[in-house]
């Protein structure tokens, strides 16, 4: 089972700088949505549905780090540009808190008003 879970992570790594960038499209949504909400009252939907996006996304990165601390991994993600010897890397657990934190804040925010 272990020597399963193990191929599985390994296979789930390159895909996952693909959601954390899917992550921080919902950050800059959520935070158009949140500048539209203060100015105008309107967007309380995308602030909502930002909200609710990051949560998930937040909770399944500390999932799969939680997963790779019990597998006996360290799961990081490389921002940097391999060619280049360059390694920016940032373990999932920071990830999945920078998504939570603010998906907790805009979920908030976009309980404020009504739906328009």
């Amino acid at each position: 089972m272990k020597e399963t879970m193990i191929d599985l992570m390994n296979q789930m790594f390159p895909y996952m700088k693909i959601v954390a960038y899917v992550g921080g499209a919902f950050l800059i949504i959520g935070a158009v949505a949140w500048l539209i909400w203060v100015f105008s009252g309107w967007c309380t939907w995308l602030c909502r549905l930002s909200g609710r996006a990051l949560i998930v996304l937040g909770i399944f990165f500390l999932a799969a780090q939680a997963a790779g601390y019990l597998l006996g991994m360290w799961p990081e993600i490389n921002f940097g540009d391999i060619s280049k010897a360059e390694f920016n890397t940032y373990a999932f657990w920071i990830i999945g808190l920078v998504l939570l934190i603010p998906g907790f804040v805009l979920r908030t925010f976009g309980a404020f008003r009504p739906t328009h």
